[in-house]
């Protein structure tokens, strides 16, 4: 079985310019804990995961883990916090994205995809066609795979 039989064909995806702010909303409205990072011909130059947004220094202090899912929730933050969240929000994609990132052409067999997963340790791998995003498989794809049809 290739990869493009199993990949997620519709993928949120942003641009290098986009800020963090934008990309823990589309995380949140979509329900996906990672979002590849294209370029204007949809090269796949980075992948922004929860990981990566929840590793963010701030300025000089760091708020904790609740206070920072408090704020993408919309609630508040202390008082100590807000200047070093405010600054953290308007980071863009490629100030935070993993880069490189490990691809995988859509031609190639599942089991290629899962070794590259699990060497690489990465929960969600990008497909590529001709060099630009086509799709985007995940852990989750593979579990679906091993339910029967």
């Amino acid at each position: 079985m290739k990869i493009k039989d199993l990949m997620k064909e519709k993928v949120v995806m942003v641009r290098p310019d986009t800020t963090v702010e934008k990309i823990a909303f589309l995380l949140v409205k979509y329900d996906i804990s990672g979002i590849p990072v294209v370029d204007a011909e949809n090269r796949v130059v980075g992948v922004v995961s929860e990981s990566d947004l929840l590793r963010q220094r701030v300025k000089s202090a760091n708020p904790s883990f609740w206070e920072f899912c408090s704020m993408l929730m919309g609630g508040g933050l202390q008082d100590g916090h807000r200047d070093e969240m405010k600054w953290l929000m308007e980071r863009t994609a490629k100030d935070i994205m993993t880069s490189p990132v490990t691809t995988v052409d859509e031609n190639a067999d599942v089991m290629e995809a899962g070794r590259l997963m699990l060497e690489h340790r990465i929960k969600r791998l990008p497909v590529t066609r001709d060099g630009k995003l086509a799709g985007i498989v995940s852990r989750h794809s593979f579990v679906r795979l091993a339910l029967p049809s």
